[in-house]
């Protein structure tokens, strides 16, 4: 792995002694020829021309020397800095930009996304003359493809703490990633959270699923980003996620409110809000959130989802198969689409057709290893059973 914070802490000191180097010589040129132009004074100009060597400066051919070193090192140094911030800029954007990016293309397998950003990632590796910034994202994402969280988390670091002064935004958006981490990937958050789940149906509360010391961590990191970006509508979304997880509900509301204040045509955030507003009993409310997801972004399976718990929480069963439907139609492989579905068909009378929905969503949920689904399913299962 690359020695990301020291080799960059390096380069740019190396370019600032070069610069200090030529500060230094050029005061004592400037002292040395401040002499000589008093010791002289009685000298015709064209003695002193004869004399001292160069145009009548008083410089002799060794301090001519050290006057054009001084000038070299001073370039040198410009050249180091230029050079160091032509190469950060422009190519952090070939990199994926957090590691909420990174886990999405993992997650979907090898699709057109994924294979695009693996090639970026290669030829990152590849290139002798890629920026440090690019090598410590490309190892990042290395570490985390290899399910090394913790390692992928303290390279994050590295890239926040180096970039910090420098470039505000790469290192908020480093911070962004470490709470992404903490929240999904460290904790395997969506194995075990009910989220999706009919709200008066769901299990327990958020926090049951949830390492809360994470996610404290999780929400410091957020913080830090927003800190640094004011205007980062996703780490205000993020954020709110955390603080919902945490049982903070309106403080959490209050994030995704600065979220779409920030970014008006945030699917994730409207949704996102709409759970939030189905725990404190503002169904209507939510359900105009998750309608307004839909229709920032058509094919959001999660905003169908989440519309139908509301259906069903507004005693509107019916109306909600069609919106489990078009979920389950834009991701087949969605558990807990298929689990909310076989309820609400065990609630409109339809026995054989709820076993077959959750037979679906228990193989699903096995398959994916989200475990809270899972038990929201075994425990459907167990009292259709009883039943029988």
């Amino acid at each position: 792995m690359v020695q990301f914070s020291k080799v960059w802490c390096r380069f740019t000191t190396a370019g600032m002694i070069l610069v200090l180097i030529f500060i230094t010589g050029m005061i004592g040129l400037l002292a040395q020829t401040g002499q000589d132009s008093v010791g002289n004074k009685n000298q015709s100009s064209s003695d002193t021309t004869k004399k001292n060597g160069f145009l009548g400066s008083g410089m002799s051919l060794l301090e001519i020397g050290l006057f054009l070193g001084s000038i070299g090192a001073f370039l040198s140094g410009i050249a180091a800095v230029v050079i160091l911030i032509r190469r950060k800029q422009p190519q952090i954007q070939l990199v994926l930009p957090t590691s909420e990016d990174i886990s999405k293309f993992l997650k979907n397998g090898q699709s057109d996304e994924s294979s695009r950003v693996e090639k970026v990632v290669q030829n990152v590796e590849r290139n002798p003359k890629a920026s440090l910034v690019d090598k410590a994202m490309a190892d990042a994402y290395r570490l985390q493809q290899d399910g090394k969280i913790d390692e992928a988390i303290q390279m994050w670091r590295d890239i926040a703490d180096c970039s910090k002064g420098r470039d505000d935004n790469l290192a908020a958006r480093s911070w962004f990633s470490i709470g992404y981490l903490y929240i999904d990937e460290g904790l395997n958050e969506e194995k075990y959270s009910a989220d999706d789940l009919t709200i008066q149906l769901q299990l327990s509360s958020p926090e049951f699923y949830i390492n809360s010391d994470a996610v404290e961590k999780a929400l410091s990191s957020y913080s830090e980003a927003i800190r640094l970006k004011p205007d980062c509508s996703e780490a205000y979304c993020s954020r709110g996620k955390s603080k919902y997880h945490l049982g903070d509900y309106e403080s959490a509301i209050e994030d995704y409110d600065e979220a779409i204040r920030l970014k008006p045509d945030f699917p994730e955030a409207y949704n996102r809000r709409g759970e939030v507003k189905s725990v404190l009993g503002e169904y209507e409310s939510a359900f105009d959130d998750h309608t307004e997801a839909i229709r920032l972004k058509p094919d959001f399976s999660g905003a169908y989802n989440g519309r139908g718990n509301t259906k069903v929480n507004l005693d509107h069963p019916e109306l909600a198969l069609a919106d489990y439907n078009e979920a389950i139609s834009l991701k087949p492989d969605f558990p807990e689409a298929y689990g909310n579905r076989g309820t609400v068909k065990v609630a409109l009378g339809d026995i054989e057709g709820a076993k077959t929905d959750l037979q679906v969503a228990l193989e699903l949920a096995e398959r994916q290893d989200k475990d809270g689904v899972k038990i929201f399913v075994e425990e459907r299962l167990q009292k259709l059973k009883g039943t029988e």
